[in-house]
């Protein structure tokens, strides 16, 4: 029996449904992260900022619906079986706990920020700021399971995705928090010259 092609989902194979659902899903994350670090860095034109932020927040309903789609074609997935815990629990599969765990870990993750998003008003700015802290846990979880849980992994498009990705958004994190600390201290030393 092979992996590829052991059940069907509207005339998709399961396997197929599973990795295209994944990748897409990894690939919105990537883009929504990376946005977000631009946007938060300030270094794009203040007017696409509002344009920035709106389509931030889309591409992570996307990446959370691909989610959906993901994980549901892995219920159908028979040759693989996972139960609806082993879906939603993390490390409860038999198969590659620690990998699968981190997949279910990526998906509250996200849910967690699309709602911060949506209660950002009753949250209040430094609440919501300090929970949108999680994206950057959540993009290098969704990685790690991406990389080690996926049968193409290997393959040299995919590897060369996932090396790509990563070194984008480890090299805008570094931009955004170089900035972030080069303005506080600037801040810091324009408070001390108005001291004196």
């Amino acid at each position: 029996m092979s992996v590829f092609s052991t059940d069907f989902i509207l005339g998709v194979s399961a396997w197929q449904l599973i990795r295209a659902a994944g990748l897409t899903s990894y690939m919105l994350l990537f883009l929504s992260t990376a946005l977000g670090l631009l946007q938060s860095s300030r270094i794009m034109p203040k007017k696409s900022r509002p344009y920035i932020v709106d389509f931030h927040s889309s591409l992570s309903w996307l990446s959370l619906i691909a989610i959906f789609i993901h994980i549901t074609a892995l219920y159908f997935h028979k040759f693989i079986p996972f139960s609806i815990t082993e879906i939603l629990v993390p490390f409860t599969s038999d198969f590659k706990p620690l990998e699968t765990g981190a997949g279910i870990i990526v998906l509250y993750f996200i849910s967690i920020l699309i709602l911060s998003h949506i209660l950002k008003r009753k949250f209040g700015f430094a609440t919501w700021r300090a929970i949108h802290y999680l994206s950057y846990i959540g993009f290098f979880t969704a990685l790690f399971h991406g990389f080690y849980v996926g049968t193409d992994s290997r393959e040299p498009f995919v590897y060369g995705m996932y090396l790509t990705t990563a070194v984008i958004v480890a090299l805008l994190s570094c931009i955004r928090w170089g900035l972030y600390l080069s303005r506080k201290g600037t801040r810091g030393v324009n408070i001390k010259e108005g001291q004196t």
